[in-house]
């Protein structure tokens, strides 16, 4: 099965063309052909008859092939309209629905990041295009005078000036490669099995936690309704503005995504959620800085950077600051203006959670134990995202359905969604607070 799938309408759209392009070479190639032999004169005009063969015989040949060129397109979009039209199909039928591939604007949403190579060869071929530049530059300042009065005009200044555009390039490169070798380190420590061992014991954590099996389903799981809605004016006046957030401030709220989603994951701490509570999200290797891990390195505690048992994430949350981001006025014009366009002030802080990757199944089920509000983004979200299948998976196991909000993009596909979120809602473990007869809702935030 392929990874993305097509939207018949414009796969029929596209078969038609070239159908109607096949047909109209086709006619034009045909007039050529037997046309020439109707209305051309036999003699008494250039050029000769062989030649007048030979010009007719290439040019009903292009028309020709051009006609067979746009019939092997039509053939082709027509076995994808085809396909596109049998997962429409598919998409009807609860059963099936959830192997039903996403569109390809959905995988879109959400772009792999460049691998460590890729990221290295860049910055090094930025790297000696900005020496070769300024070095070049340079010597021909040596002689410039020679140079204007020959040509008319200085090259060298430009040289150098493109140089340096791409030494700062280079620069920017280098830093993302840096960056990309600190997550790979922490997610290589993240899996390592002996930092499990507690600090002064060296015994095993009691709770290490694995991805977690098939159990018992509920006896009665509920019909539930997957409603998108789009963004609209909210008093909080963001595009991702809380539903369901009814109730005494501050709110304890979780928000789970692809790590990939650097983009979403920005918007969404700094949207409206945080004026309403503290928004707790699971830290990606990718989020952990080199000073802090260098610094950890150099202090020989580098297994206290992730939360490995119960009692740390107890005592992580307890360290977490309290009440709203409140900065004094200061002095001075130029204080006061940083000061009012601060858009931290009067939020409640992001409290971000490194957990090792033996624990932090564990974390998710804790953590849905203080929750008062579950936000999962499923921009880009594929079948092969085991991760955030786990928690989406978790949170219908373990969490009231009516307090989660599912947030997507303008181009996620809301079928694909829909239906992979009612296949896991038809796998509801025994217990789940969602069992029952009746009928559920949750709200997917389109924007």
């Amino acid at each position: 099965m392929p990874s993305t799938r097509r939207e018949p309408y414009r796969e029929r759209v596209a078969a038609l063309a070239r159908l109607r392009g096949a047909l109209l070479y086709g006619t034009l190639a045909a007039i050529v052909w037997f046309g020439a032999q109707i209305v051309w004169p036999d003699d008494g005009l250039d050029p000769d008859e062989p030649s007048r063969d030979q010009i007719v015989g290439i040019a009903s040949a292009y028309l020709a092939a051009v006609a067979t060129l746009c019939l092997a397109a039509f053939l082709f979009h027509a076995a994808r309209w085809m396909r596109a039209r049998r997962f429409e199909r598919m998409l009807d039928d609860p059963e099936q629905a959830h192997r039903v591939p996403p569109l390809r604007a959905h995988v879109d949403a959400v772009p792999a990041a460049r691998g460590g190579c890729a990221l290295l060869a860049i910055a090094i071929l930025l790297g000696l295009g900005a020496v070769g530049l300024v070095t070049y530059g340079v010597l021909a300042l040596g002689d410039h005078v020679a140079r204007i009065e020959s040509e008319g005009e200085d090259q060298s200044w430009p040289m150098i000036v493109f140089g340096a555009v791409l030494m700062v390039a280079a620069v920017a490169a280098a830093r993302r490669v840096r960056k990309w070798h600190v997550a790979r380190r922490v997610e290589r420590l993240s899996n390592d099995k002996g930092l499990m061992t507690r600090p002064g014991t060296g015994a095993a954590d009691p709770n290490p936690t694995g991805p977690v099996g098939p159990g018992s389903l509920a006896g009665e799981i509920p019909e539930l309704d997957v409603r998108f809605v789009p963004v609209g004016p909210h008093p909080l006046g963001d595009r991702q503005a809380p539903l369901g957030t009814k109730g005494t401030l501050p709110r304890d709220i979780l928000y789970l995504r692809l790590f990939d989603n650097v983009g979403g994951t920005e918007r969404f701490v700094n949207s409206a959620w945080r004026q309403i509570g503290y928004v707790h999200i699971l830290r990606s290797a990718s989020q952990v800085e080199a000073d802090e891990l260098e610094a950890a390195e150099d202090a020989g505690t580098v297994a206290s950077l992730f939360i490995r048992t119960p009692a740390e994430l107890d005592e992580a949350l307890r360290r977490q600051p309290t009440g709203r981001i409140s900065v004094p006025r200061p002095d001075g014009f130029l204080a006061r203006w940083r000061w009012a366009s601060d858009a931290e002030r009067g939020r409640f802080p992001v409290r971000a959670l490194l957990c090792h990757g033996n624990f932090w199944h564990t974390a998710v089920d804790l953590l849905l134990e203080r929750m008062d509000l579950v936000v999962i983004d499923l921009t880009g979200y594929r079948t092969e995202h085991a991760g955030t299948r786990f928690e989406l998976q978790r949170v219908i196991d373990r969490f009231p359905i009516e307090q989660v909000t599912l947030l997507a993009e303008r181009g996620s596909d809301q079928r694909f969604l829909a239906a992979q979120v009612r296949s896991m809602w038809r796998q509801m473990g025994d217990g789940s607070p969602n069992a029952g007869s009746g009928s559920r809702q949750v709200r997917a935030v389109v924007g």
